[in-house]
């Protein structure tokens, strides 16, 4: 668990006090109510440990579906015979560089989605996305 992140929220959680205190006009270490800061502390640490709980979970489900996705490519490039021609490894059909998942490679800056390797397809529903760019 990350320290850092509970003592941040912690001290979010006074800061929110001094404002509070702050906004009302009153003493900002009155003796009366100088035990409410660790109230505030102790609340904005809460969040925080929460908070980080949060991140480990949304970082373990990212890390799941990234391993699944690529299985999913894994298993199409060997389905259509592509897995030797280096789709996997981050070249295009005609052995050229860049991402062919993410618009790379031959067809970068002429269409605004990925696109794989040597198709030209949008999203595998089979229409083209080529946008043929105005002779200069």
């Amino acid at each position: 668990m990350p320290l850092h992140k509970i003592l941040l929220w912690s001290g979010f959680g006074i800061a929110v006090r001094l404002w509070q205190l702050g906004i009302e006009m009153r003493p900002l270490f009155n003796r009366s109510s100088l035990w409410v800061y660790p109230v505030y502390a102790s609340i904005g640490g809460s969040v925080g440990y929460w908070l980080s709980g949060v991140e480990g979970r949304q970082v373990e489900f990212l890390n799941k579906r990234r391993e699944a996705l690529m299985d999913k490519r894994r298993r199409r490039a060997e389905r259509e015979g592509l897995s030797g021609q280096g789709v996997l490894a981050g070249e295009d059909s005609q052995g050229e560089g860049g991402s062919s998942y993410i618009g790379g490679g031959k067809y970068a800056g002429r269409t605004g989605v990925g696109l794989t390797a040597g198709e030209g397809r949008h999203a595998g529903l089979g229409q083209s996305a080529v946008i043929p760019q105005a002779e200069q």
